[in-house]
């Protein structure tokens, strides 16, 4: 399946250079403001399927004397781990090139001319340059056959090669732009060599020279070679794209009626989702009008098998069977749930009859092979309730397993918290343009509103967390937050020591804080990221760095340790008392105290890593049955214990009160900074 990689758009409406945007290999959701351009991304993309020039004021820098033949380039796709075969005009160029030096990534670019240009591993195949060149050669070759005929004295063939030379000569003056020669030329040119060919292989009895008619045939075999490739690159040429069909742009969906009279289709004042559905039928008005009964029937049948399977792939709400009703005045449907319960789409959700029309209208035609399209969506089920866009979004999420799709949104239903990372910002400024970013990528600060509907669809209680407190400390995990909390309120009593009022605790799931950490910074809040001192801190720490987080957010776990104490990972538990740790891991799995062995040293570190492997090598003898540690539920029980009193500082080591504190003050002085 071919896959793009990344698209760039450059000189277009609102865009005067998009940057390179990469695409998520499923799903790519585009959320930006109103006007900021969302639309203008998806029509110039559509744009690179259709061969014409654009016009005038689609130019976002256009100046009225500019040449209009200059390169200025608009849409530029690249794809990656392409096979020959897959890669875009792969049959013409593989004869101009050698396979085996094409790159598995190629990039195709689209001109304002109408123009275009391919890229192997970034060296560009100017389709200009190389009909010029290759013509020149073809030349160079026919003088060399027409000579070689004359010199045998086959003058006849001589003056066909002549005439094919003469063909050449004249489209070469006649066309400024050679590219845009007729294709009656080619036509016209292979049927002279065709002639040639055959002529000589009738005279090749009277040619002595055996090596010399070999060379005459594989130089004609090289000339009509060449002139295949020259036909090959013109139909290109009209049609860059047509063997691709690149985009898939999916716009205006009506809701599903009920059913539809054959008149109004015929008529054409129907346009809506019944006429895809008898295009996906491969089956026409006039066609129902005089086909027989059984013959009906028959065809509805495997029609309705076919609909149903596709059908029941991507409408994840539960089992549908649908039945096409055919006559020869009208065509409508029938749907059975899985009760059984018989319904007209009328009966059905607002969502329901929407999801019909947008499938049907990728099913039919030339858009029913799905996985060789990217789809392009403009606001998706932007009429549907809540409840209907979250179910879109299940059923569009399950369309991206089998192409890549790509749509735009205003909506946070449409965004899952989970999968921030296939989000594209868009910002619009009037010095640059509209311009896309990750979250990762995205400046400070980015507008408000484009960060609204991904703020949103965190969720209420996330969104409450993140953005209404004062201070947002966002840590690895759960347990993080837990014992972050319990000691907070554990020192807030008599040593006056307690993060700063109003800080919430947030836990982002380790590969998650750097989304989270872009989302309050480009909202202005306070803020600090905890990371362990271990790879995944590590990894963590450099990808906040490198998406624009200063250092000073950033607090590691072994900041509260010995700087001269070395350890290959440390975690928050390696703060506590080993002891305890010890005895809440033995209340909380099969393994009891005396089981797990001699608690290490309170300066030994990676506690929870010597845990797992005694549980692992105790279910190994056979002497426990369960060998899983839920951090989780032994950092809630410490906690409990804790705040009500039954660990105290007298239970607590005089080591592990005094990290404790020196994370918490180091996690307040960073969230002034």
């Amino acid at each position: 399946m071919v896959r793009v990689k990344s698209f760039r758009i450059q000189n277009y409406r609102s865009i005067i250079d998009s940057g390179t945007v990469s695409l998520e290999e499923n799903v790519t959701k585009i959320v930006g403001p109103n006007e900021a351009g969302k639309t203008n991304i998806l029509d110039a993309l559509s744009s690179f399927n259709v061969q014409r020039d654009y016009k005038e004021r689609e130019l976002s820098n256009y100046v009225p004397d500019s040449n209009k033949d200059s390169p200025t380039p608009v849409v530029t796709v690249t794809f990656e781990d392409l096979s020959v075969e897959e890669a875009p005009f792969a049959p013409a160029f593989s004869k101009i090139s050698h396979p085996d030096s094409m790159s598995t990534t190629a990039t195709l670019i689209k001109y304002f001319n109408g123009d275009y240009a391919i890229k192997y591993d970034g060296s560009e195949i100017s389709i200009e340059q190389q009909m010029r060149s290759q013509f020149r050669d073809m030349n160079d070759k026919i003088g060399d056959l027409s000579e070689e005929l004359r010199e045998l004295g086959h003058l006849s063939q001589h003056d066909l090669y002549s005439n094919i030379s003469k063909q050449i000569q004249d489209i070469l003056q006649s066309n400024n732009r050679f590219s845009r020669a007729s294709l009656d030329d080619f036509e016209s040119i292979d049927e002279l060599s065709e002639e040639a060919f055959r002529s000589m292989e009738q005279h090749s009895q009277f040619i002595e020279d055996d090596q010399k008619m070999v060379e005459i045939e594989e130089s004609t075999i090289r000339l009509k070679s060449l002139t295949s490739v020259q036909k090959n690159l013109l139909r290109l040429r009209n049609n860059p794209l047509k063997e691709l069909s690149l985009f898939t742009y999916l716009t205006d969906f009506g809701l599903f009626p009920d059913s539809v009279g054959l008149d109004s289709i015929q008529d054409e004042s129907y346009t809506g989702p019944y006429v895809d559905l008898l295009e996906y039928a491969k089956l026409t008005p006039d066609e129902l009008e005089h086909i027989d009964p059984g013959e009906t029937h028959r065809r509805r049948q495997e029609v309705e098998e076919r609909l149903n399977n596709d059908l029941n792939r991507h409408w994840v709400q539960g089992e549908i069977e649908v039945q096409i009703e055919l006559t020869s005045s009208q065509v409508g449907l029938q749907i059975y749930d899985e009760t059984g319960e018989h319904t007209v789409p009328s009966d059905r959700s607002t969502g329901f009859r929407w999801f019909l029309s947008f499938y049907l209208s990728i099913l039919a035609g030339e858009n029913s092979k799905v996985d060789k399209n990217i789809l392009l969506l403009d606001d998706p089920g932007v009429h549907l309730h809540p409840y209907g866009l979250k179910r879109l979004r299940e059923s569009l999420d399950s369309f991206g397993e089998e192409t890549q799709l790509v749509y735009s949104t205003h909506s946070p239903f449409l965004l899952e918290s989970n999968e921030i990372d296939n989000i594209r910002l868009l910002k619009r400024e009037s010095s640059n343009g509209t311009q896309v970013y990750s979250l990762l990528e995205a400046p400070d600060p980015v507008d408000r509103d484009a960060l609204a509907p991904v703020r949103t669809s965190l969720g209420a209680t996330m969104a409450e967390s993140l953005f209404t407190g004062s201070a947002t400390v966002l840590v690895e995990g759960v347990s993080d937050k837990y014992y972050l909390e319990g000691f907070s309120d554990f020192f807030a009593g008599d040593r006056k020591l307690s993060l700063k009022p109003g800080t919430n605790i947030i836990d982002v799931s380790g590969s998650k804080a750097v989304y989270f950490a872009k989302l309050v910074d480009a909202e202005g809040f306070e803020f600090v990221i905890l990371l362990d001192d271990d790879n995944g801190g590590s990894n963590q720490y450099e990808n906040l760095i490198d998406s624009g987080i200063s250092s000073d957010k950033v607090v590691f776990v072994s900041d509260a340790i010995d700087r001269e104490l070395e350890a290959d990972a440390i975690t928050i538990e390696d703060l506590l008392p080993p002891e305890l740790l010890y005895r809440e891991v033995s209340d909380h799995t099969p393994a009891t105290f005396d089981q797990l062995g001699e608690p290490p040293e309170a300066d030994k570190f990676d506690i929870v890593s010597t845990i797992e492997g005694r549980l692992n090598e105790l279910k190994g003898r056979g002497e426990i049955d369960k060998s899983h540690l839920s951090k989780d539920t032994i950092a809630n029980s410490f906690v409990t214990k804790l705040v009500e009193g039954d660990y105290t500082e007298e239970n607590l080591d005089e080591r592990s009160v005094e990290r404790f504190e020196k994370l918490i003050k180091e996690i307040n002085e960073s969230l002034s900074k």
